[in-house]
């Protein structure tokens, strides 16, 4: 069986919260309050403290703004393919 990866992203702009497979946004809603408070709080990727991890995680980026849709969806695009993403061509007949 091969393996499918997928991109997973969640943004947020300190009202709503937004998740997104593979750059195309799954869902939305209002989130009131902060989502990583300081304190005590715990925060997981990839399972919670009480259950087993189901999927593998292959690398993690937080960042300390919301990225736009369009952003996301070029990340997911250039995760799932590279070198297709942008190509570099050498310009003929230039000095």
């Amino acid at each position: 069986m091969r393996q499918r990866w997928n991109h997973v992203a969640f943004q947020y702009d300190g009202r709503t919260s937004a998740s997104f497979v593979d750059g195309r946004r799954d869902r939305s809603g209002r989130f009131p309050g902060e989502v990583l408070a300081s304190g005590d709080r715990s925060f997981f990727i990839g399972g919670t403290s009480w259950s087993a991890r189901l999927s593998s995680v292959d690398e993690v980026r937080l960042a300390t703004v919301a990225r736009a849709d369009a952003w996301l969806l070029a990340e997911a695009v250039n995760q799932a393919d590279p070198g297709g993403f942008v190509q570099v061509v050498e310009v003929q007949g230039r000095p």
